[in-house]
Protein backbone atom coordinates (compact mmCIF):
# COMPACT_ATOMS: atom_id res chain seq x y z
CA UNK A 1 0.00 0.00 0.00
CA UNK A 2 2.92 2.20 0.68
CA UNK A 3 4.55 1.90 -2.73
CA UNK A 4 1.23 2.40 -4.50
CA UNK A 5 0.85 5.62 -2.25
CA UNK A 6 4.27 7.16 -2.99
CA UNK A 7 3.81 6.10 -6.87
CA UNK A 8 0.66 8.31 -6.98
CA UNK A 9 2.37 11.02 -5.59
CA UNK A 10 5.38 10.59 -8.00
CA UNK A 11 3.19 10.97 -11.25
CA UNK A 12 2.05 14.47 -10.28
CA UNK A 13 5.73 15.43 -9.55
CA UNK A 14 6.64 14.36 -12.78
CA UNK A 15 3.88 16.60 -14.33
CA UNK A 16 4.97 19.66 -12.13
CA UNK A 17 8.68 19.11 -13.47
CA UNK A 18 7.76 18.68 -17.05
CA UNK A 19 5.39 21.71 -17.20
CA UNK A 20 8.13 23.90 -15.28
CA UNK A 21 11.49 22.70 -17.20
CA UNK A 22 10.44 21.37 -20.55
CA UNK A 23 7.02 23.01 -21.85
CA UNK A 24 8.58 26.65 -20.92
CA UNK A 25 12.17 25.91 -22.66
CA UNK A 26 10.27 24.11 -25.87
CA UNK A 27 12.38 20.91 -25.05
CA UNK A 28 10.56 17.87 -26.58
CA UNK A 29 12.85 15.47 -26.16
CA UNK A 30 12.81 15.90 -22.29
CA UNK A 31 9.17 16.51 -22.01
CA UNK A 32 9.03 12.76 -23.58
CA UNK A 33 10.80 11.53 -21.24
CA UNK A 34 8.93 12.98 -18.44
CA UNK A 35 5.71 11.55 -20.36
CA UNK A 36 7.29 8.19 -20.28
CA UNK A 37 7.63 8.65 -16.27
CA UNK A 38 4.47 9.63 -15.70
CA UNK A 39 2.96 6.56 -17.85
CA UNK A 40 5.45 4.07 -16.26
CA UNK A 41 4.26 5.86 -12.54
CA UNK A 42 0.60 5.20 -13.28
CA UNK A 43 1.07 1.86 -14.94
CA UNK A 44 3.15 0.82 -11.64
CA UNK A 45 0.68 2.23 -9.74
CA UNK A 46 -2.11 0.35 -11.20
CA UNK A 47 -0.01 -2.80 -10.79
CA UNK A 48 0.96 -2.21 -6.95
CA UNK A 49 -2.67 -1.15 -6.30
CA UNK A 50 -4.01 -4.24 -7.98
CA UNK A 51 -1.63 -6.26 -5.75
CA UNK A 52 -2.82 -4.38 -2.69
CA UNK A 53 -6.09 -4.76 -3.17
CA UNK A 54 -5.76 -8.82 -4.15
CA UNK A 55 -4.02 -9.02 -0.80
CA UNK A 56 -7.03 -7.40 1.25
CA UNK A 57 -9.30 -9.15 -0.24
CA UNK A 58 -7.86 -12.60 0.39
CA UNK A 59 -7.01 -11.79 3.92
CA UNK A 60 -10.72 -10.77 4.46
CA UNK A 61 -11.57 -13.90 3.15
CA UNK A 62 -9.58 -16.38 5.48
CA UNK A 63 -10.44 -14.40 8.23
CA UNK A 64 -14.43 -15.17 7.24
CA UNK A 65 -13.46 -18.74 6.32
CA UNK A 66 -11.88 -19.36 10.04
CA UNK A 67 -15.32 -17.02 11.87
CA UNK A 68 -17.42 -19.61 9.93
CA UNK A 69 -15.75 -22.56 10.74
CA UNK A 70 -14.96 -21.40 14.74
CA UNK A 71 -18.98 -20.49 14.45
CA UNK A 72 -19.61 -24.12 12.77
CA UNK A 73 -17.55 -26.21 15.38
CA UNK A 74 -19.46 -24.15 18.88
CA UNK A 75 -22.71 -24.84 17.01
CA UNK A 76 -21.63 -28.47 16.88
CA UNK A 77 -20.71 -28.38 20.55
CA UNK A 78 -24.39 -27.28 21.51
CA UNK A 79 -26.49 -29.89 22.59
CA UNK A 80 -29.88 -31.01 20.33
CA UNK A 81 -32.02 -29.31 23.62
CA UNK A 82 -30.79 -25.79 22.94
CA UNK A 83 -32.16 -25.94 19.68
CA UNK A 84 -35.51 -26.76 21.18
CA UNK A 85 -35.05 -23.78 23.53
CA UNK A 86 -33.37 -21.00 21.81
CA UNK A 87 -35.23 -19.89 18.44
CA UNK A 88 -32.84 -18.74 15.44
CA UNK A 89 -32.58 -15.04 15.07
CA UNK A 90 -33.92 -14.38 18.14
Amino acid sequence: MLVYTLLGLLAPYFMGKAIDDFIGGNNTAGLMRMALYMLGAYLANNLFQAIANWIMARVSQDALKLLRRDLFQHLQTLSIGFFDTHSAGG
